[in-house]
């Protein structure tokens, strides 16, 4: 079966990893679905899981700055 993923897709299954998108992903991974998706939709998927990264580090920064 083949599965049409577009950024929403992708962003809902990295900020819900619980949901039904992330659900979606994990079927690609395990080869029980096919993607059809574009370069450029690859392409952000990569710079949101970055600025992901870099907002949970800020996050956790602030934490531990605000921790006693």
């Amino acid at each position: 079966m083949r599965a049409v993923i577009d950024t929403n897709i992708l962003v809902s299954a990295l900020l819900t990893p619980s949901g039904v998108p992330a659900q979606l992903i994990a079927a690609i991974r395990t080869q029980a679905l096919t993607p059809v998706i574009s370069e450029s939709i690859i392409v952000l998927s990569v710079k949101l899981r970055r600025l992901r990264r870099r907002y949970k580090e800020k996050v956790l920064d602030l934490r531990l700055k605000f921790t006693v």
